[in-house]
């Protein structure tokens, strides 16, 4: 019978062996900073996720912008920029037609832009993480 062998050998806490402390026995207060680790690092997580998003998308962007960059390129300065600027200077082109890339900065300067951004890609671009 259950209760009478439960009464014979009554188990008392001097025969149970001792045990370590387990994350349940620490109190709140205890764990302040480990919560205030943990929730600190979710921030980083969440930012530096959007932000790896954020850095997919443009480089999409960015990739699919590279033939256009490569046509103005080749088109700033040679024998047809310098045709059309000729034209557009003695009014043979319409008046409404927009004319950036006949300016002699507007190419100059996304190219120019376009060198910086290489350049920090490829400075960043050595990162690397485990």
């Amino acid at each position: 019978m259950l209760s009478c062998w439960c009464s014979q050998h009554a188990i008392t806490s001097r025969h149970l062996p001792s045990r370590t402390k387990t994350s349940s026995d620490f109190t709140m207060k205890d764990n302040k900073q480990q919560i205030a680790r943990i929730r600190k690092m979710e921030r980083r997580l969440n930012s530096a996720t959007a932000a790896v998003k954020r850095l997919e998308a443009a480089l999409d962007n960015w990739e699919a912008a590279q033939e256009a960059i490569a046509a103005l390129d080749e088109y700033y300065g040679s024998d047809l920029w310098r045709q059309d600027f000729a034209d557009d200077e003695a009014g043979l082109l319409p008046a409404d037609l927009k004319r950036g890339v006949l300016s002699e900065d507007g190419i100059w300067n996304l190219i120019t832009d376009v060198n910086e951004l290489n350049g920090r890609l490829k400075q960043l671009s050595p990162k690397k993480y485990s």
